[in-house]
């Protein structure tokens, strides 16, 4: 039945199934939050950090210093209302890991918007700015929600002084109801912060962020902190 759930979710969000890895010991068996990109060469992920019921995956990223990373965690409360925390942008400022800006700079439809994210990094390192595309939909039968984002190129949107723009990012926020009152949880990035970063700040970045935003989106959660 998961094998079956696994080539289903690839087909609908052109995911390979292959990047589908066992986490969460028990009823997360096999689950899904890889870029879709092609598996061929790919290095296995390995699991780096399982700490307060959040678990966080990496593995090189070809042409990034960043490693490609992925966090999963169940949350106590309704798929629902995990999806308005995620859809309160400007509220982001609160919870996300270092983010110093957060602004909806236009909303395309229902499942759209175009997101501006400052992140806010130690000295001497620059600030990094990212304006993303955001896409929402549903799985037909499942009641999961998948939120995928990319980095974009919008000219009419100025980059903020000392900022590096990011101009290589693919994410993606998936949600599943285990049931009315539990919700699995995933996220995952892939990208290219721009610029120079040491070594040991990327690697540091690659677990802090993932385990961070979790964390962050569990207590901001009403209810499940």
């Amino acid at each position: 039945m998961m094998k079956m759930y696994a080539e289903e979710l690839g087909e609908v969000h052109n995911v390979n199934p292959g990047f589908f890895i066992p986490a969460m010991a028990g009823w997360l068996m096999i689950v899904v939050f890889s870029m879709p990109v092609s598996s061929s060469g790919q290095t296995a992920w390995e699991r780096v950090l399982n700490k307060d019921g959040i678990e966080v995956w990496t593995r090189p990223s070809p042409g990034s210093d960043l490693e490609e990373f992925m966090g999963m965690t169940v949350i106590d409360a309704p798929l629902g209302e995990i999806e308005r925390v995620i859809d309160d942008i400007p509220a982001a400022e609160k919870w996300v890991p270092d983010c110093k800006e957060a602004r909806v700079i236009r909303t395309l439809g229902d499942s759209e918007k175009e997101i501006l994210f400052v992140t806010e990094a130690p000295w001497p390192i620059s600030d990094r700015e990212v304006i993303v595309m955001s896409h929402k939909q549903r799985v037909p039968g499942t009641g999961e929600l998948v939120i995928d984002f990319h980095a974009i190129d919008d000219p009419s949107v100025p980059a903020g002084k000392g900022r590096v723009r990011i101009q290589s990012m693919h994410g993606r926020w998936v949600l599943f109801p285990v049931d009315a009152g539990h919700t699995r949880v995933g996220y995952s990035l892939k990208g290219d912060p721009g610029g120079y970063l040491p070594l040991s700040v990327t690697r540091m970045i690659s677990r802090k962020i993932p385990f961070n935003t979790l964390l962050g989106l569990r207590d901001m959660v009403p209810g499940s902190g």
